[in-house]
């Protein structure tokens, strides 16, 4: 006569019964085995995850079960993995478990890492909002008090002599609003360098922040492209003595001897504060996560679902991340305490996220962009690439979690990129450098 499965492994006595309510298909005591199945993996999957495809619904359901089945203890069975069980590793599976618990009880970098593949977001904030809340706020309340780290001596040494005469009008608004999280980490930049006065100066262009540079009583007017399409407004660039473009073609506009790339900026100038802590916490290595990325689906949709879907439905590491928000603060933790990070294109294919990356100092997996920094990036040494076919990203991403040695030197790498050439200190020094030379260019006879 066929066991029933949910009588393997039981005495004879009751394996063998017709009548034990244990094995009996429906009865009470084998629904609440089935509802306990079902209710644990369940509470696993966030409500905030949304599987973009059916790949990732089954990756989605797939590893909360396999965490239930092969790694969670059951009381029912001794405070073992089922897996354990039926391949009679009790004893060692209790032994793993205790060292686990005696690393993570000592805390540090040697603390085991607690199995999170199953997360499509970030553990513990559907069931804690609160707690996480008040963890963020905490958290950038600290940042706020805490001085700025001293920037790098500087890469580029504007003439000292045209610094003396020389400062800086600055628009007292913005014709956009929002143009303020880019304009304004370029403005206290310059401060760093020149006396700067805010006054008002008509914003005629969409996407540029027109500022003029007076120098020994003559006005320069400087324009300052943070638009995300990387084409050139050429009726501000015949205005402008000097015109700085943040999404720069990687060839450039030959044809425009005072265009330059512009370069580009963090999300927030909280990033100064939270550097410190943020780096001791990644140099730790006390990983949560080995890749994160998150991504809003508003822009650059059809690439960003792939990843997210290529991502959520494999098995081989743990992702966390994915299209939903989070504040600031805990964003900036999340990267800390992840062994790789991805970038992806948005509405531009420079953004944020690439510099917060680079100023932590994270192992950068990223589709290669067709823009370019004023100091390009090279691939292997900063950031590690991957086509726009992403056929390579999982490959990529799991190279760099089994290769400690070669991910930490990509991180020290970016680290030192930011701190050269895109800490604001230094980009102010990269603009006031390029302004003072086309204004010597067009002073000579």
């Amino acid at each position: 006569m066929a066991v029933s499965p949910l009588a393997r492994g039981l005495p004879p006595h009751l394996a063998s019964s017709t009548t034990t309510d244990f094995t009996r298909p429906s009865s009470a005591q084998s629904n609440s085995k089935t509802n306990r199945f079902g209710e644990r993996p369940r509470a696993r999957v966030q409500p905030a995850q949304t599987p973009l495809g059916s790949g990732a619904a089954r990756g989605i359901v797939r590893r909360p079960v396999a965490y239930y089945i092969g790694v969670e203890l059951h009381s029912a069975i001794g405070y073992s993995a089922p897996h354990d069980m039926l391949a009679g590793r009790t004893a060692e599976s209790h032994a793993g478990h205790d060292k686990s618990r005696n690393r993570r009880e000592g805390g540090g970098a040697s603390g085991h890492p607690r199995p999170r593949a199953y997360c499509f977001s970030q553990p513990g904030t559907a069931r804690q909002p609160l707690a996480v809340a008040l963890s963020n706020w905490t958290r950038e309340l600290y940042w706020r008090i805490r001085p700025a780290a001293s920037p790098a001596p500087p890469t580029w040494q504007p003439d000292p002599a045209l610094l003396k005469v020389c400062r800086l009008e600055w628009p007292a608004r913005y014709a956009w609003k929002p143009a303020a999280k880019w304009a304004e980490h370029v403005r206290i930049g310059l401060a760093g360098w020149v006396p700067v006065r805010r006054t008002a100066i008509e914003q005629d262009y969409a996407g540029i922040v027109m500022a003029r540079l007076i120098v020994g009583g003559q006005a320069f007017e400087i324009a300052f492209d943070y638009s995300d399409y990387p084409v050139l407004n050429e009726a501000c660039a015949l205005r402008a003595s000097v015109y700085f473009k943040m999404q720069c073609p990687s060839d450039g506009f030959p044809a425009w001897p005072n265009v330059h790339p512009g370069g580009f900026v963090p999300a927030s100038s909280m990033i100064y504060r939270a550097l410190p802590v943020l780096r001791g916490r990644r140099d730790r290595c006390d990983f949560r996560f080995d890749v994160y990325g998150r991504f809003g689906l508003d822009f650059g949709r059809d690439i960003r679902s792939k990843a997210l879907t290529l991502l959520s439905a494999q098995s081989s590491f743990r992702f966390a991340g994915g299209p939903g928000r989070v504040r600031y603060s805990q964003y900036l933790h999340e990267i800390a305490h992840s062994k790789v990070c991805i970038d992806l294109p948005g509405r531009g294919d420079l953004c944020f996220r690439l510099i917060d990356y680079l100023a932590v100092g994270a192992c950068i997996v990223a589709v290669r962009p067709r823009d370019t920094l004023h100091v390009p990036l090279e691939d292997g040494i900063q950031v590690a690439y991957v086509g726009p076919d992403l056929d390579e990203l999982l490959s990529t991403c799991q190279h760099y979690i089994e290769h400690d040695a070669e991910r930490e030197r990509l991180c020290r790498n970016s680290r030192e990129f930011f701190d050269r050439f895109l800490h604001r200190h230094q980009l102010a020094a990269y603009y006031l450098h390029k302004a003072f030379q086309c204004i010597l260019t067009d002073a000579s006879p």
